[in-house]
């Protein structure tokens, strides 16, 4: 009786390590898609703030202008 306990607890461990290692995955992996939407969110309100200090952050001029 008390191994099957063991099976069962070591189960549910198993289980909720999975979950946890995909939850950290999915959080993962939507911070990574989301990230050039919330720079162009952040170029866009720059830009009408006329905020040059961040737009001289977000874009590379140099790299632009050749």
């Amino acid at each position: 009786m008390a191994y099957l306990e063991t099976e069962v607890i070591a189960a549910h461990r198993h289980i909720r390590r999975r979950t946890v290692a995909y939850v950290l995955l999915g959080t993962l992996l939507a911070s990574y898609l989301s990230y050039p939407y919330v720079t162009l969110y952040r170029l866009d309100r720059a830009l009408e703030a006329s905020d040059t200090r961040v737009v001289a952050e977000l874009i590379d001029w140099p790299s632009v202008r050749t």
